[in-house]
């Protein structure tokens, strides 16, 4: 016999197919996250001058580089690593792009200059030199393709999409619970407005986040 026409409504028959769940989920975070990434100022984001040196040093085969120890010069006088790596010379000198606005809440951050278009390479310093580099590797391969100007916001892109992902996974796992609809409602609610910034610019707590979610 004919199979029957299947009369439910376009809405439910999505919710009603977790793997479809995952992907419309997963468009629309990416989606969020492309316009907050295109719209924030490149560096403006937490520690993301260093994360953003070690992306391109590990996309560039420099999974380590090499480690010196830092202390503040002021209490509370804390030490820490500092790691020189090789890079295309156009990523050498991110630190600048955010140097005149950042702590200073009072300036705009259109003081920024104009990312580099520099060729050649050169040596960078980054704080997070010692960060284990799956997440590195996974949004940094932008940089091997284009120089500063172009390549971090692809930077941030690539990043966006891994995040969107995983999130992708979450909705899918939580729509085959036996919760269903409102466990994937309770992962929306988990899903914070910081999750979504951290994904949509270059930091490796975007990935935490997320992986934490999909797991």
């Amino acid at each position: 016999p004919p199979h029957p026409m299947d009369t439910r409504p376009p809405v439910r028959r999505l919710l009603d197919a977790p793997a479809l769940v995952g992907v419309v989920g997963a468009l629309l975070f990416f989606a969020v996250a492309a316009v907050w990434s295109i719209s924030s100022p490149l560096m403006g984001a937490p520690d993301e001058p260093a994360q953003t040196i070690k992306a391109v040093s590990v996309a560039h085969g420099q999974v380590r580089g090499v480690d010196s120890t830092t202390s503040t010069e002021a209490p509370p006088w804390v030490n820490g690593t500092s790691t020189r790596v090789d890079v295309p010379a156009s990523y050498g000198d991110l630190y600048r792009l955010n140097a005149c606005y950042v702590t200073r809440s009072d300036v705009p951050a259109g003081c920024a200059p104009a990312p580099s278009r520099a060729d050649g390479t050169t040596t960078a310093d980054t704080y997070v030199g010692t960060y284990p580099p799956l997440y590195y590797g996974l949004v940094g391969w932008p940089s091997l393709l284009t120089d500063a100007p172009t390549g971090l916001r692809l930077i941030r892109l690539a990043g966006a999409a891994v995040s969107a992902a995983l999130v992708g996974i979450a909705l899918t796992a939580a729509r085959r619970t036996d919760g269903g609809g409102i466990v994937v409602a309770g992962l929306l609610v988990a899903i914070t407005p910081m999750a979504v910034y951290m994904a949509s610019v270059v930091n490796a707590s975007g990935l935490a986040i997320t992986a934490a979610v999909a797991l």
